[in-house]
């Protein structure tokens, strides 16, 4: 029997056990059906969301048939452009987008990665479903999300998804202070 509010796609599985104790404000930069949302919206009973997608159907449908208890803030715009265009300040960042065959070009671009840092929590955390369409694209992204965290990455069995994480840096956790 399906669950609404349970993730089934294998790198949402994963995702689960990636995501941090305590999340007050969530970005995703990709809406898809807003499972994500959902689930979030129970895991961290207050969590504000923010969804960016570019197409305007994607979001029209997620809110007709898909949406149930959580109330994200919608934009429908570039994702990549949106995240140029603030500085408010996330505690999770995931990143799901894609365009024809793989992820898209800006993510593979070193301003993406400038911007995400103005948008990260000092002790947040940025988690990328990549659709690389050669090994160098994985690896750049790994490269580039290290401005944000240390970075750790699985490639999804049988699929050609990796998630590519980041725990914070140590010099952004809270340590106790010294006398």
């Amino acid at each position: 029997q399906a669950t609404p509010g349970e993730l089934c796609l294998p790198h949402q599985r994963i995702l689960q056990a990636l995501m941090p104790a305590q999340a007050a404000q969530v970005l995703h930069l990709g809406l898809g059906g807003g499972d994500l949302l959902r689930w979030l919206h129970h895991r961290y009973p207050g969590v504000q969301q923010t969804a960016i997608d570019l197409n305007a159907q994607v979001i029209d449908i997620y809110q007709r048939f898909f949406q149930q208890e959580e109330q994200p803030r919608l934009h429908c715009q570039d994702a990549f452009a949106w995240l140029g265009s603030g500085h408010q300040q996330y505690d999770l960042i995931l990143i799901d987008l894609f365009s024809d065959d793989g992820s898209p070009a800006a993510l593979f671009q070193s301003a993406t990665y400038e911007h995400l840092q103005q948008h990260i929590a000092p002790d947040g955390r940025v988690i990328v479903n990549l659709l690389p369409r050669t090994e160098q694209e994985w690896q750049q992204v790994q490269h580039l999300l290290a401005g944000c965290g240390k970075v750790h990455s699985l490639r999804i069995a049988n699929y050609r998804n990796y998630l590519i994480w980041t725990e914070p840096k140590p010099a952004a956790r809270k340590s106790p202070a010294r006398h």
